[in-house]
């Protein structure tokens, strides 16, 4: 049924790899595949499919094409193969009986409905074997100023001009020194050439040699700045246009629109023309000149020209028709959250990444000493009283845990990791065992800076630009299911918050002079964005009169006993848990209680917000008869397959994507409004958000005035997009030298 929906139009005979009953009743059981018992049906079975086949491919007309659905089809069809399906799936293989794709079982999609998106895209490449189309498009390398006078001039008539970009580098800001790569001399971050297209059937090359001429480069800086552009993953192409002097403005971004329509992150250019046309992969033609696609090993400067420029004008053209295509496509609600805050969250984002974050290098150095000399002192005592020599030598760390009264069920339950130290802290503590409790926190201690020098402290020093001393963070606007953020070069929504080294690792990051880094933390925003949404008066009122929820609740089930340092924050955990679904069971372990006394909490947050089961039965009623959400600014989240085997997992995330998804969108919306009312002055510049805050940089003589525009602003958007006026929504600010300084702690 499937194949005929997409267009095969081939007659199809299907037979099962594996007939023994015994054997599927044993993966149910199982819940995962047992290989060896896979490897025994598949030696059993083989004989009797193999015939069958033999039997086809002697008739007049054989297949065509071998469709292996799941791994253990795959396993007699292709046996040599021992990549997974999930790699290799789509892919045309030269199997024993012919050409064989494999294919992921449907039946697994029924369990893991975050697979469907992979299965149809496997899918499509069977249709695609009998309808494939050459991408053609006729591209233009212009070498002569007189002739781009001319195409810019035809060009300048189109309402939208496709743009990209092939790049020496995959950031605009890498340093300018010459590299030498595959014995190829090439210069980082620079462009190689522009493309440009009008209509998506033809597209145009221009050389570096070409447009840093003075004449021609103006005409281009004219073009641009005055044309809509449209790219694919704009917030790549535009920060090279600006380097470059060009002052291009993102109109329109085919794969946040194909993200706005579509919320899983797959959304590569070649990718969706294949679902969207059927057309070829052209990529094919640079495998040889590109070998290894990590980010430091390889450069398009080594990709001859007469490969290249082919390649770059077929990527304009078609996200030109790609575009289109999407944008006939899309639904009211897609569009809205699509043009009012995916395209100008991608624009103030390439602002942020041109304009860079200052790094404090010599703190960053200081930083690194110290590190490495606490390092070496903890390796000394841990290898002499401890005869551990690294930080992961679990079988070391386990035997002494052992032979301090570390109970084996405990070593094996929590495997040695950071949490296992804390809990291990605690028992030592209560035992006062001192040579116990010195080898967890000499253990916890070492992990923690391991962590924080080499992987964090290591990826701000590698994501410094030498061009500026910035780091030009790659912010992500599609990256998750949720809206939530992505940041890379470097991770800065990764970084700790609450380790004995998260202030430390902070401090690298500062403010330009005359600057101060300031924290705007929208207080309790998750749940006073769920009381906006639900119209939760009881929720509402707490606020109204300026109380706090979390205290409520804590003095119902504390009582008298009840102190707020000590019981607020398990509270908080408790009320936020049962808003987002959490079972009883995950309450008693994230709280750290017993699983009857976490039963009595549950029953007493319920009892007392009688809004919050409310919602989670709303929910669960709305994605049953809709099997999808959609939040106030038009954000979908989809459940396309729905079965009781993974219903569960359903409602955990539909619970999640109400609240958090519009708490996220909204505090985006906060920070764009701030952003594009200061864009052009020198006062406010918006740096990124963080969890439910948002960090600005701003100019150390306006802070008081510019502070109570931002907190206007912020408690502002969410009034007015969830239309209520009965609920104030506040923020608190912390201003300093960096962004350690600033943090706000939380409550």
């Amino acid at each position: 049924g499937n194949l005929e929906e997409m267009g095969v139009k081939r007659d199809c005979t299907y037979d099962n790899a594996v007939s023994c009953y015994g054997y599927s009743k044993l993966i149910l059981e199982n819940g995962e595949q047992d290989i060896e018992a896979r490897k025994q049906a598949v030696e059993c079975c083989a004989p009797s499919l193999l015939k069958r086949l033999d039997g086809i491919y002697s008739a007049e007309e054989p297949p065509e094409l071998l469709v292996a659905l799941g791994n253990t089809a795959m396993a007699v069809l292709l046996p040599g193969e021992r990549r997974g399906i999930r790699t290799i799936g789509g892919e045309i293989h030269d199997g024993p009986y012919g050409p064989t794709c494999p294919v992921l079982h449907p039946a697994s999609v029924m369990y893991e409905s975050s697979m469907y998106p992979q299965f149809l895209e496997q899918l499509n490449e069977v249709r695609l074997f009998f309808s494939e189309e050459p991408a053609e498009v006729d591209v233009e390398v212009v070498e002569e100023p007189e002739r781009w006078e001319e195409i810019a001039g035809e060009l300048s008539k189109y309402e939208l001009l496709s743009v990209d970009l092939e790049t020496t580098s995959f950031s605009a800001y890498d340093s300018g020194v010459d590299y030498l790569l595959n014995g190829k001399p090439y210069t980082r971050g620079q462009i190689i050439c522009i493309l440009l297209s009008g209509d998506g059937e033809k597209s145009y090359v221009l050389p570096r040699r070409l447009f840093t001429q003075p004449v021609p480069y103006v005409t281009l800086k004219l073009l641009l700045e005055r044309s809509d552009i449209l790219c694919h993953n704009g917030v790549f192409d535009v920060p090279f246009l600006l380097e470059l002097g060009i002052k291009a403005k993102l109109k329109h971004d085919s794969l946040l629109r194909s993200y706005a329509i579509d919320e899983h992150p797959f959304h590569g250019l070649k990718r969706l023309t294949r679902m969207e046309f059927g057309v070829e992969d052209w990529s094919a033609a640079l495998d040889e000149y590109l070998p290894h696609m990590g980010r430091m090993s390889v450069s398009y400067a080594n990709v001859p020209e007469k490969v290249l420029f082919p390649y770059g004008g077929k990527d304009t053209a078609f996200t030109h028709r790609l575009d289109k295509k999407l944008t006939e496509r899309m639904s009211s609600d897609e569009k809205r959250l699509y043009e009012n805050l995916l395209i100008p969250c991608a624009n103030m984002f390439i602002d942020t990444k041109h304009r860079g974050l200052l790094i404090d290098l010599a703190r960053l150095m200081e930083l690194k000493r110290e590190w490495e000399q606490r390092e070496y002192e903890l390796y000394k005592d841990l290898r002499k009283q401890f005869k551990v020599y690294g930080p992961y030598q679990h079988i070391r760390i386990k035997q002494n845990l052992l032979r301090l009264g570390i109970e084996k069920w405990m070593v094996e339950e929590y495997k040695t990791d950071m949490h296992a130290f804390n809990v291990y802290k605690d028992i030592f503590e209560e035992n006062d065992n001192e040579e116990g409790l010195y080898f967890s926190e000499l253990i916890g201690e070492w992990r923690d800076i391991d962590k924080a020098k080499n992987t964090h402290l290591l990826d701000v020093a590698q994501s410094v630009s030498a061009k500026d001393l910035c780091v030009h963070p790659d912010i992500r606007l599609h990256a998750t299911v949720t809206g939530r953020l992505v940041i890379g070069h470097p991770t800065l929504l990764n970084f700790p918050i609450h380790t004995r080294l998260a202030p430390l690792l902070r401090e690298v990051f500062i403010p330009r002079p005359g600057y101060v880094w300031a924290h705007y933390d929208q207080k309790q925003f998750e749940i006073r964005v769920y009381a906006a949404m639900t119209d939760d008066k009881q929720m509402k009122q707490i606020f109204r009169e300026r109380r706090d929820p979390y205290d409520e609740v804590g003095k119902v089930i504390h009582g008298d006993e009840y102190v707020r340092k000590t019981h607020r924050g398990w509270t908080k955990t408790g009320v936020l848990g049962r808003l987002y679904g959490r079972s009883v069971q995950a309450l008693a372990y994230d709280i750290g209680v017993e699983l009857p006394e976490a039963q009595g909490w549950s029953d007493t947050i319920d009892s007392y917000f009688s809004g919050l089961p409310a919602y989670r039965r709303w929910i669960e009623d709305e994605v049953s008869a809709k099997q999808e959400l959609v939040n106030p600014l038009g954000r979908t989240r989809r459940w396309p397959i729905i079965t009781p085997s993974n219903w569960h997992q359903v409602k955990d995330q539909a619970y999640n994507f109400p609240v958090q998804g519009t708490a996220n969108d909204l505090n985006l919306l906060g920070m764009h409004q701030l952003h594009e009312a200061h864009r052009g002055s020198d006062e406010l510049f918006a740096l990124f958000p963080f969890h439910d805050a948002v960090d600005f940089e701003l100019r150390e003589d306006k802070v008081d005035e510019l502070d109570k525009e931002i907190r206007e602003v912020l408690a502002a958007v969410p009034t007015s997009v969830l239309g209520v006026s009965d609920i104030e929504f506040r923020t608190d600010r912390k201003i300093g030298r960096n962004w350690s300084e600033a943090s706000v702690e939380e409550e």
